[in-house]
């Protein structure tokens, strides 16, 4: 896989005392940088900035109350957008997403760094560089995919909240990220599993079950694998359509996930609804 050699930040002046010690800290790990600090005078502004974001790898956005609403910054990931750029917003506050910015946004990996300690946040930056293809420093591209904490694994509910807003064009980008990250480390389950939530979003459902059948393989421990795997078996069907040996397998799938995650709203009214309504209109109780 080709990794690109620098970053674009874009970001709001306001910011610029905590922009430039993210970039300084990223710089120090040997990640090359592209601030506007580089621009020299006499060069043409908005064509230097074009041009860096095209030649990028990824764009970091520094996302606060004030960089959200500036229209340079919208211009920016915008540009970034069209240019199927991946866009990684880093949260320096807690703040509100505007409607215009949400799209290009949705499907992204969110840094929420505000909230993370001050020794994890410039892990979790070079973690999601390298996911997106960045060149970062050796050494780091192995812990980078495998040193990954459980709450960064589980980007997947994130994922699967904005999966109605995202537009076919940040569904293939967002695949085409997973790949990549597969290609590193094909047993990443976390990827097989969000990889077959965009194939069950698109309604591939023979993809989307082997998808799912392999995270269940790598990750037995996490529920929602055997979750989105008795989603996928459904395919869409009506409850009476389905054979009795795709409803057993649906409750076993199911029984799986409530024994991992007893307290899992969602596991227990798809049980109810896909097990309990089947048996019911079938005239047989479970196990009959």
């Amino acid at each position: 896989m080709v990794r690109w050699q620098h970053v674009f930040i874009s970001y709001a002046h306001h910011d610029r005392f905590i922009t430039f010690n993210i970039a300084e800290a990223l710089e120090r790990r040997g990640v090359q940088i592209w601030i506007d600090r580089s621009i020299d005078g006499g060069v043409n502004w908005s064509e230097e900035i074009a041009r860096s974001i095209m030649a990028s790898r990824a764009v970091l956005l520094v996302a606060s109350s004030i960089s959200l609403t500036r229209p340079v910054v919208k211009k920016e990931i915008s540009l970034a957008a069209a240019e199927y750029k991946t866009v990684i917003p880093c949260f320096i506050e807690e703040t509100n997403v505007p409607d215009d910015l949400r799209l290009h946004l949705a499907g992204c990996h969110w840094i929420l760094l505000h909230r993370l300690r001050v020794s994890e946040r410039v892990p979790s930056l070079l973690r999601a560089l390298y996911l997106a293809g960045v060149a970062v420093p050796s050494g780091e591209p192995e812990e980078a995919v495998s040193s990954i904490s459980h709450a960064q694994k589980r980007f997947i509910e994130p994922c699967y909240s904005q999966l109605r807003a995202m537009t076919p064009t940040a569904v293939r980008r967002k695949l085409a990220e997973l790949r990549q990250v597969l290609e590193v480390k094909p047993d990443h389950g976390y990827a097989h599993l969000n990889i077959g939530l965009l194939y069950l979003h698109m309604r591939n459902f023979g993809a989307a079950e082997n998808t799912f059948r392999k995270a269940c393989q790598i990750i037995p421990e996490e529920p929602d694998a055997y979750h989105f795997l008795s989603l996928s078996l459904c395919r869409g069907k009506r409850l009476g359509a389905l054979t009795m040996s795709e409803i057993r397998e649906v409750e076993r799938l199911l029984n799986t996930a409530l024994q991992l995650d007893p307290e899992r709203e969602v596991y227990h009214y798809l049980r109810a609804v896909i097990i309990d309504e089947y048996y019911e209109a079938n005239s047989g109780g479970p196990g009959s």
